[in-house]
């Protein structure tokens, strides 16, 4: 597991706005970061790869925003609207069983 720095961390997420905005950049990756040194300020929670794109899902808890591919252009939205997109997209099958379990997660981890 690699040690990430909050400053670190920074960059990394500078880099990622940009992918998502598509303005170069790339994308962050976090799979095996140990971020006990980062002080994050906001909690965020991946998990994946899960779903249609076989890709990660990222929840911002803090400010309840799910980022998952394309979705949005990228940009994400409220749990309440990604529900509501994974009941309209996914009615049924093996998508839809992993994008309800992240879902479940994610509704434990929201802050009020």
């Amino acid at each position: 597991m690699r040690e990430i720095t909050k400053e670190q961390l920074k960059g990394i997420l500078e880099e990622h706005k940009k992918w998502l905005n598509n303005a170069g950049g790339a994308r962050a990756i976090l799979y095996d970061a140990n971020l006990s040194d980062a002080d994050l300020p906001k909690r965020i929670i991946q998990v994946g790869p899960i779903g249609s794109r076989n890709s990660y899902t990222v929840y911002n808890a803090t400010d309840d925003i799910v980022q998952c591919g394309c979705w949005n252009s990228y940009k994400g939205g409220s749990l309440e609207d990604f529900k509501k997109r994974i009941d309209e997209e996914y009615p049924e099958g093996q998508c839809r069983k992993e994008y309800l379990a992240a879902i479940k997660l994610f509704e434990g981890l929201k802050q009020d």
